[in-house]
């Protein structure tokens, strides 16, 4: 029942219920946080998203087997089932017959999430990782220790720079972790394969049986049918112990990727600024890709390792004893042999270790691209970051392909390594002795051989796998060594006596914060450099407000008091009063708007519906299908800004503090919104609350109770605006710009968010859970189509050469392995009388070497076509995400879609290279013994096709179950990266709400949610290899029974001969099983990389190129009947939309909050085709016109100033069309001086320097990090003017390109603007009214329709709805020039 509890209503179906009843059940839970009820820590659409399942029946072939009722699907906790192992009976355990339920439920319908086991809850995300936290706890403790004998006098800040943990200490931590699993793993896979060693003993004294029964036919078969069962023991043995051995290893490593995800979570929300910088969020996305999985599948294969010295040791002994001394010739070769391939083996870890890092570069600078990709696509950048992803790609592959050729020649040496040995020995005991000795001595030594080149199998994939382990774990325990954030030291009180009296809300006393590096976050100029020494006093109920020019430290001064900027020195103390909260930047989540506004908090109608009224969201929830119950997409793409905006700071309301922090809240809504909020929030609403508030917005400074005045020179100032106007100069100067112009921006026009565009894709009829599209999960069995795709990638145009030369490899290596015996039969026998023994030693010679030679080609041949599939289907994929619409961006979380070019591409990169080694391999072994023992045996065939059909049916049934429950797998795994994704892009929002526990333990159950279907799959894949372990010990049984009976005449070596290959049927069937198993998981990666390769739904690139390179020559613009819509099935949001724009004139598009401003820039990037009408420039039908064409000749300044990683330069100009000199004009123009003492802008203060390639704070060189987080909004924003610059279109597209700058800045923009592109058409989506009463027209729009097209002047008189924003913003015709 405990388990049942902790599982809780993982069980429920949206079946069971409504989505909306299931949301509003769980919306009105408390917000406690309690593992035991994942509602209290879930957004109301989790569970729906977990759960949803469509039973499929299935007709199989062996249906009639099964009763006809179809099992229904468990609708509650208590029709569920929790995972059986620890209370299953011992034969039920040893058979893995606990699974029986599961495959008999798969073979009638498709298996669903519900069908599972729940996990126990020892085996849950939880209870592992504190087992694992305690002793990772105590290493970190014993590092201390020891630190502190050798520095006693050390400082905490000594401690934790000088405290390093040794190499090794992760992985020592996660044996102790796992110990026990770890070692009946071990002491199971001992005494497992300890068993077959003996059995070449038995097959001696068999084959002496044969031999001389052969001379005696009166000789009794009991002693030999005694050597037959004992074989068969000795294989039974060995099945149950190795598959129980690999069962505990598989649930350890699916146990250490459950650890090291929870630890890349909570160590996510700690790291530094510096750390951040260092591990990036492509870095860490990564490690809980690439690294995460690689160490899980190598975790199943380490336990082989305390095996090998067993097995050496029994098959020494046997040899010795076989063979005399001269067996140690063979063997030592065996063992100087394993000696190089270990120092090989050393060479592929360095070689693993660069490619990991090609690999952390290819997945940061994607992610990067799919995080900004409208951006990209209005840049018509496509082709530049698809080409550097293709580099960095084709490195990558490069890199891969010189370590697998190095594999490919220590995997054929290793595999032909027992042929080697033997041939060495029975050399040198022929020339020692003058011959060979009988058969029974012969082929029992070989059979010892053989057993050997089984270490041969494990020991290169355990090396290979072990190499992979240490590597990615060394990266791991450096990310986890990484310096954390330092808490500011803040004194909370709660009791309101920080002071005799109760008056002081916040009180800093001689404290000094920087960041941890010299550069600064993502809102500061380079110029601010921290806060020195700061001493003041917030009194509760006041409303303080900070202003300052960009890169102040405003944001900065925030992160410092809620405890998130590091403070330093040993002075100083922050002292806060109250419970407080932060509302910065707008992270949004991809579930409901009331789970982004609740953010775990208990739902409260009446409160709720107060927060929305005090946001003015209202009219916005009025407008969308489900109301507050409708799905935001994935990074908030389905939202304006201002929506975005106004919906956090709904969630720093609802949560109720004492004292509010808010970054510039009102930048992104227009005036009669903002105003609202004014009045609804800050004034009324939070009345008795302590507020402080950066902003831009000097018309805002007069209802201040105080200000706090920065300067770019890191002073602080604060004090009655009355006091600071007359004494502070930064304030001064700020007041001075703003009065220039009249003071029209003291009530700025803030018309619209950023895209209008979502407000009517968020107004979609669709369900709540509707947005984002459910992940694609295919059924049955992987379509031969994704096998041809898959090698149609692989062999290219030359499919007709490398085909038929890879089966003629694989032919001829199975030819020689298995001829090999059988000539050494002849050679023993002396088989061809008039030969001589050289010839039967020199065929020998060449068909061990020849299976040496053609095994090399085989292994090489399948690296090339594998990587070569692999690198053609990344990149076909890159090529269509890349080129995706804009709908299947915004409708597809993040997590998803890099799963593809992460999990997927790394299955393809190595894992299913090795498992088509094996399975080619060890699958033509099984074939070409099969029809050596009908050769010799033909009675044997009479056994095949009932050995084959019970082999068959159980495959079957194993195959029905398994993929699905493998795809289901898939599927939840993609919730797993979808939340680390989402927490890699929220960690300050997380951290300032002090929610890092809740989103802790939605990953324990998203990760158990997996693992419901991770153990079940491990116990599944068990169940079959015993079975077909059985099926393998009875084809020995029968093969040795028809030997000791002589139905055929055997000889004695001919005997060997069989039975030498024989008795390794059940391993070769038990490793090729689990081979296959795991290259049939790796197909499924295939079958969703092809799917994203060959599938995904495409812009419409067709079309023509530009009628001449200087096109557009005049920018004259036409919409003529436009209908269009955001997505198929929905309303049009442009109608018969008519509009001329003549060349060269400037035309302002203003209008309500989401009245179609921006969707008639999107109609204009054709980021959707137009339904009806058309869209002419130049008379020109751009829908005729090439998407790249198209855009490469429109410029275009975003609201959003994205950079990508690499170099300014790269930033300017990607394509690299233009020289140094325009690039380092267009800074030159954009650069934005310093403000003299009237308040006027002065280049005084650029540096430029021409020969470096400086310009103001800009070098052409300088690198750009993830995301430009080394450049403050506005410097960003100067970079995206540039690139407007640097095009010199005869068009220009503003999109509220200024809406989150201030005054200032918006001035030089416009101004540049309006001399840089002077005669040129401009349009622009208006963010202050006042920037556009200079246009020539304004566009007026009101629900996609036209309602007003005139000059600034004649609309202000005419048009009512102009006329009231305008006087909203306080804007008359005096205004006007």
């Amino acid at each position: 029942m405990e388990d049942k509890l902790q599982a809780s209503i993982t069980s429920t179906t949206v079946d069971s219920k409504s989505s909306f009843e299931l949301q509003d059940n769980i919306s009105n839970f408390s917000n406690k946080l309690d593992r035991s009820r994942p509602e209290t820590f879930l957004n109301s659409d989790d569970i729906e998203k977990l759960t949803q399942s469509t039973v499929y029946p299935q007709k199989r072939l062996f249906y009639f087997l099964h009763s006809r009722e179809i099992p229904s699907l468990p609708q509650n906790i208590d029709e569920r089932t929790i995972y059986p192992i620890e209370r299953a009976n011992i034969v039920s355990k040893l058979f893995f017959w606990w699974v029986w339920p599961i495959l008999t439920t798969g073979y009638k319908r498709t298996i669903q999430p519900n069908d599972l086991y729940i996990t126990n809850k020892s085996m849950s995300s939880e209870t592992i990782y504190e087992r694992f936290q305690t002793y990772w706890n105590k290493a970190i403790e014993k590092s201390k220790n020891e630190f502190l004998k050798k520095n006693p006098d050390a400082t905490e800040e000594e401690i934790k720079e000088g405290v390093k943990l040794k190499r090794f200490t992760l992985l020592i931590t996660l044996v102790k972790t796992f110990k026990w699993n770890c070692f009946f793993s071990v002491v199971f896979v001992i005494l497992g394969n300890a068993a077959p060693a003996f059995n070449p003993w038995l097959t001696k004294n068999l084959t002496n049986f044969v031999e001389q029964r052969g001379y005696d036919t009166s000789m009794k078969v009991n002693a030999g049918i005694g050597y037959c069962i004992g074989s068969t023991l000795l294989l039974t043995w060995l099945a149950f112990f190795f598959n129980h051995s690999y069962y505990l290893s598989q649930i350890t490593g699916i146990q250490v990727r459950s650890v090291l995800l929870k630890a890349i979570l909570n160590k996510t929300t700690k790291l530094s600024t510096d750390s951040q910088k260092k591990f990036t969020n492509g870095k860490i996305n990564t490690f809980a890709t690439v690294d995460v999985n690689r160490i899980e599948y190598s975790v199943c294969f380490q336990q082989f390792m305390f095996a090998y010295p067993v097995i050496i040791g029994i098959c020494l002994g046997l040899l010795i004893k076989n063979l005399g001394g001269i067996a140690m010739s063979g063997v030592g070769l065996f063992f100087v042999t394993i000696i190089v391939v270990i120092f090989l083996f050393g060479i592929v870890m360095k070689m693993r270790l660069n490619i990991n890092q090609v690999t952390d570069q290819r997945v940061s600078i994607l992610r990067e691209v799919l995080n900004n990709i409208k951006m990209v696509k209005l840049y018509c950048w496509e082709q530049a970051y698809e080409k550097s992803i293709k580099k960095i790609r084709s490195l990558e592959t490069s890199k891969l392909t010189r370590m697998e050729i190095l594999k490919n020649v220590i995997f054929s040496v290793t595999f032909s390594l027992p042929n080697i040995c033997s041939l060495m020995t029975f050399l040198a005991l022929f020339k020692i002795h003058g011959g060979l000795k009988n058969a029974a001595t012969i082929f029992s030594s070989l059979s010892l051989f053989k057993i050997l080149s089984l270490l041969s199998f494990y020991i290169p994939l355990s090396l290979g796998t072990a190499i992979d382990i240490v590597t990615s774990l060394d990266r791991f325990q450096e990310f986890l060594e990484a310096e954390e954030s330092k808490e500011t030291r803040i004194i909370r009180e709660t009791n309101s006596e920080i002071y005799g009296d109760n008056t002081v809300a916040i009180k800093a006393s001689h404290c000094s914060f920087r960041w941890d590096t010299e550069e600064k976050d993502n809102n500061e100029e380079k110029e601010f450099s921290g806060f020195h020494d700061l001493n003041f006093e917030i009194m509760k109920g006041e409303l303080i407000i900070i202003v300052g020019p960009i890169g102040s430290g405003k944001t900065s001064l925030l992160n410092a008091i809620c405890g998130l900027m590091p403070q330093y020195g040993n002075e100083g103390e922050l002292e806060v009063d109250g419970s407080l909260v932060s509302c910065g930047y707008p992270w949004i989540q991809n579930t409901t708007v009331r789970d982004n506004i609740l953010f775990g908090s208990k739902y409260d109608e009446s409160k709720f519906k107060r927060v929305i009224r005090m946001c003015s969201l209202e009219e916005d929830l009025e407008k969308l299908s489900a109301y507050d119950m409708t799905e935001i997409g994935e990074r908030g793409v389905t939202l304006s800004g201002g929506q975005k905006s106004r919906i956090n700071l709904a969630r720093s309301l609802y949560k109720e503090k004492d004292i509010y922090l808010f970054d510039d809240i009102l930048s992104a809504v227009d005036s009669r919104v903002g105003q609202s909020i004014m009045k609804e929030c800050l004034m009324e609403g939070l009345k008795n609350k302590t507020r402080v508030l950066a902003t831009h917005q000097l018309s805002l400074i007069g209802k201040a109770d105080q200000l706090i005045v920065l300067g770019n020179d890191g002073k602080f100032d604060m004090g009655r605006y009355e006091d600071l106007i007359k004494t502070n100069e930064t304030l001064i100067n700020l007041m001075q710009y703003a009065k220039l112009q009249e003071e029209i921006q003291e009530k700025e026009e803030v018309i619209k968010d950023k895209n209008e565009k979502t407000e009517t894709t968020i107004s979609e009829n669709l369900e709540p859970s509707q947005l984002t599209t459910k992940e694609e999960r295919a059924y049955n069995n992987i379509t031969w189509w994704v096998y041809w795709e898959y090698i149609k990638a692989g062999t290219g145009k030359w499919w007709f050469i490398n085909t038929p030369l890879y089966l003629i490899f694989v032919i001829s290596t199975t030819f020689c392995s298995l001829f090999s015996s059988v000539w050494l039969s002849y050679w023993s026998e002396m088989k061809f009388a008039h030969r001589t023994t050289s010839f039967y030693m020199g065929m020998y010679s060449f068909f061990v070497f020849g299976s040496i030679v053609f095994l090399t080609g085989q292994f090489s041949l399948l690296c090339y076509i594998g990587l070569r599939a692999s690198k053609s289907l990344n990149l076909q994929a890159v090529n269509r995400v890349i080129h995706s619409p804009m709908w299947f961006m915004e409708s597809t979380p993040m997590g998803r879609i890099m799963n593809r070019f992460t999990k997927d591409t790394e299955s393809l990169d190595n894992q299913i290279l090795d498992n088509l080694r094996f399975v080619v391999y060890q699958a033509c072994t099984i074939v070409g013994i099969s029809v050596l023992c009908i050769i010799y045996l033909p009675w044997f065939a009479i056994a095949i096709p009932g050995l084959g059909l019970i082999l068959f049916v159980a495959c079957s049934h194993y195959q029905s179950s398994a993929r699905e429950i493998k795809r289901l797998e898939a599927v939840q795994r993609s919730f797993i990266y979808n939340h680390l994704n989402d927490v890699l892009g929220g960690v300050d929002t997380i951290r300032a709400y002090g929610a890092e526990e809740r989103f802790s333990y939605k990953l324990d159950y998203l990760i158990d949610k997996t693992n419901e279907a991770s153990y079940l799959y491990t116990a599944v894949q068990r169940w079959i290899n015993i079975v077909i372990n059985l099926v393998g010990i009875s084809f020995t049984l029968i093969v040795s029974l028809l030997c000791v009976t002589k139905v055929f005449n055997l000889s004695g070596a001919s005997t060997g001969v069989v039975l030498s290959y024989v008795l390794l049927i059940p391993d070769l069937l038990n490793n090729t099983l689990t081979m296959v198993t795991q290259t049939e998981n790796d197909m499924n990666s295939v079958e969703r990389l092809v799917t994203y390769a060959t599938e995904l739904p495409q812009e419409a690139s067709h079309g023509e190129e530009v009628p001449s390179k200087t096109w557009p020559e005049n920018g004259e613009i036409k919409f003529e009947n436009v209908r269009y819509t955001h997505r198929d099935g929905l309303p049009a949001v442009l109608d018969k939309f008519t509009l001329k724009i003549a060349a060269g004139e400037r035309v302002g598009i203003c209008g309500r909050t989401g009245a179609g401003k921006s969707t008639v820039l999107g109609a204009l990037y054709r980021l959707r085709e137009v339904e009806s009408g058309r869209v002419m420039i130049d008379d020109v039908d751009v829908s005729k016109l090439n998407l790249t064409a198209l855009r490469s000749r429109l410029a275009i300044i975003p609201q959003d100033p994205v950079l990508f990683q690499g170099s300014v330069r790269h930033n300017l100009d990607p394509f690299g069309e233009y020289d140094d000199d325009v690039l380092k004009n267009a800074l030159m123009r954009c650069t934005v001086g310093k403000f003299n003492k009237t308040g006027n802008e002065s280049t005084e203060g650029i540096d430029t320097d021409a020969d470096n390639g400086l310009v103001g704070k800009f070098r052409l060189d300088q690198d750009v990090e993830e995301n430009g987080c080394n450049f403050s909004v506005g410097e960003r924003q100067v970079l995206a003017l540039a690139r407007a610059l640097i095009r010199n279109s005869s068009i220009l597209v503003l999109d509220e390109a200024t809406a989150a700058v201030d005054a200032a800045t918006d001035a030089h923009v416009q101004r540049l603007v309006a001399e840089a592109f002077k005669g040129r058409t401009v349009l622009c989506v208006a963010h202050r009214l006042d920037t556009i009463l200079n246009y020539d027209r304004i566009l007026v729009l009101e629900n996609g329709k036209i309602i007003g097209l005139d000059t600034p002047k004649s609309l202000l008189d005419n048009n009512p709805v102009f006329h009231s924003m305008c006087k909203r913003a306080g804007i008359t015709s005096d205004n006007f020039f």
